[in-house]
């Protein structure tokens, strides 16, 4: 091997200076050294050492075949790097210091396919579309409080179910109050809330199940108003709810409930309800400073009241009209007599009204009444009238006519002697009397009219005229009672 050394190695004409290596050679460099054109090292394809163990410079190019080669320090320092990092492997991530320079992808390639988001705006909540499509949907928002449909839309579901918070059975525990929640109501604002079941091991009893609805408006004196009450079967349901003021427009809401009933309450409000406190208190004592919210509530056509609910009675508004053939029934009231069936315990009919008396049976003489008035109540199928009624023309009629008084109602068949009524002289309340035998009323079966007949162990019909008979000018009063067919 041979072995150059220099000092100071350059061109007297700051031109090339050629140095040739043959193979399996190598070149030292110490000091400071600078070179101001091309460098080739290994360019002949054969083993060739280069060392610099200075500070050199290169303004030129430094080709190097395949590798390079950094002593104990491993340091590389440059203002940039070109090429490709492809084959870079472990590099610590603690040694990558520095801003990295933004990096632009417009010329990346079989990148896989990424997510595209459309219509979105604040608050929208995003759904997912075909493929790798996103949209936000400009008919349902989240601000973090409330989720809104837009006007016009609406939920669709099969069932719905209340919190987590809620209490869908109290257990086996005894009767207490059962805080169900806060709700926040101002002047303006409502709320309906519904729970649904009743107290009691069911154990297969038909009459276990209920649904209790309470009313409930804010005021502007710290005053829950309201009611409630409860539809459902004949168990044992909630006993008392109450409310107490806090703060604000808030207000505590307690339930007082037995065993095994349902504490999960549906909310439907304008204010807003929270069940993060809700708990059994342990007893059944009302909780301190707490107001019962009244049991009575009406039922409204409009503005028209129609029926009030009461803990102790209902109270109707409005007229009750039955429909034909239907009435109140009266089965399960205790009897006072046998024979008693579900048919004849209806109480299908009443009515009041008037009525004009008429004679009948006048022999075609049209009467010349001077008095003529009646009124009648029928109840069921008994009817009670009573009236006044005189001519002025009676001796005109006929011998032997019968008197009759046509009555509103045609009487029962086969009621004989289950009717009566009385008879007084019109002018003087006395009693009416023919032939010297007082006289009475009767009414046959099957007729609509009222007949007078004397008193005796042999009655008889009274006339118009004749024996006995009434005369002109004669007016009395009469009541009948019977049985309408």
């Amino acid at each position: 091997m041979s072995t150059l050394k220099t000092h100071n190695l350059q061109s007297a004409d700051s031109g090339s200076v050629n140095i040739a290596l043959t193979a399996n050679a190598g070149m030292i460099v110490t000091g400071i050294s600078t070179f101001n054109d091309r460098i080739n090292i290994g360019s002949l394809g054969v083993t060739t050492n280069f060392t610099v163990a200075g500070i050199s410079t290169f303004s030129g190019q430094l080709n190097v075949g395949s590798n390079i080669k950094l002593g104990n320090a491993g340091v590389i320092t440059a203002t940039s790097f070109v090429g490709s990092g492809a084959n870079l492997t472990s590099l610590p991530a603690a040694n990558l210091t520095g801003t990295l320079p933004a990096i632009s992808g417009a010329n990346l390639t079989s990148l896989p396919s990424q997510l595209t988001l459309s219509n979105n705006a604040d608050n929208r909540v995003i759904t997912g579309g075909s493929g790798v499509n996103l949209n936000g949907e400009a008919n349902l928002t989240f601000d973090g409080s409330h989720l809104t449909l837009a006007n016009g839309k609406g939920i669709r579901t099969n069932y719905i179910r209340p919190t987590s918070n809620g209490n869908t059975n109290t257990g086996n525990t005894s009767q207490q109050y059962w805080k169900i929640g806060d709700i926040s109501l101002n002047g303006s604002e409502a709320a309906e809330i519904t729970l649904l079941g009743s107290s009691g091991y069911s154990s297969g009893n038909a009459q276990v199940y209920g649904k209790t609805t309470i009313i409930l408006r804010g005021s502007n004196g710290n005053t829950l108003l309201g009611s409630w009450w409860v539809d459902g079967g004949e168990a044992s349901h909630y006993s008392d709810v109450r409310w107490k003021y806090t703060s604000g427009t808030t207000y505590e809401l307690w339930v007082s409930s037995g065993a095994y009933n349902n504490l999960a309450p549906f909310v439907r409000a304008t204010g807003t309800f929270d069940q993060t406190n809700a708990a059994g208190t342990g007893t059944n004592t009302p909780p301190s400073g707490s107001t019962a919210l009244q049991q009575t509530h009406y039922k409204s056509v409009g503005t028209i009241h129609t029926i009030q609910y009461t803990s102790t009675h209902t109270r109707f508004l409005q007229n009750i009209k039955m429909d034909s053939g239907k009435g109140i029934s009266f089965i399960n009231a205790p009897d006072t007599a046998s024979g008693e069936t579900v048919s004849n315990s209806v109480l299908d009919d009443y009515e009041e009204g008037s009525f004009t008396p008429t004679y009948s049976n006048t022999g075609g003489v049209t009467p010349a009444y001077n008095y003529r008035e009646g009124l009648y109540t029928k109840i069921g199928n008994m009817v009670t009238c009573a009236g006044i009624i005189g001519c002025t023309n009676a001796n005109s009629f006929g011998s032997n006519m019968q008197i009759r008084i046509d009555l509103p109602f045609t009487c029962a068949a086969n009621t004989f002697g289950m009717t009566g009524g009385s008879l007084s002289d019109g002018a003087g309340w006395q009693n009416v009397t023919s032939n010297s035998y007082q006289v009475g009323p009767l009414i046959s079966g099957g007729v609509s009219y009222g007949r007078l007949v004397t008193l005796s162990s042999s009655p008889s019909n009274v006339y118009y005229t004749g024996t006995p008979g009434l005369q002109n000018s004669h007016y009395f009063r009469f009541r009948y009672t019977y049985p309408a067919a």
